[in-house]
């Protein structure tokens, strides 16, 4: 994945806040296994899965369709994850530090993003 778009450090940023949700939810959920904690290499591969996805042009495809077996998918995003954890990745992917975040609304409004 080129530099250009994520810096190491942008990335383990987005793997802390991650789990950082992951911690707040994971009860809310009945299957144990897709709800541990992400890493960077998990993340690195969701990322992956996404620009793949783009580059095959399947911005009509649901998530189903690229995990499908009939021809519809392509394997390379089964062999990624499992279409449940991918699921769930995508729900709690998080970029900032929400313990923080009201304390940096106060003085930018896109504190979300930072």
């Amino acid at each position: 994945m080129p530099a250009i778009f994520f810096t190491e450090e942008m990335l383990e940023d987005i793997v802390r806040y991650t789990n950082q949700y992951i911690n707040t939810v994971r009860n809310n959920f009945k299957r144990e296994r897709d709800t541990g904690d992400t890493d960077l290499c998990e993340i690195k591969g969701f990322i992956g899965l996404l620009y793949f996805a783009g580059t095959l042009h399947t911005n009509r495809l649901t998530p189903d369709n690229l995990w499908g077996t009939d021809g519809d998918g392509a394997e390379i995003f089964r062999q990624a994850m499992s279409l449940q954890r991918f699921r769930f990745l995508y729900r709690c992917l998080r970029f900032d530090d929400r313990t923080t975040r009201d304390e940096r609304k106060q003085i930018d409004n896109i504190a979300a993003l930072f």
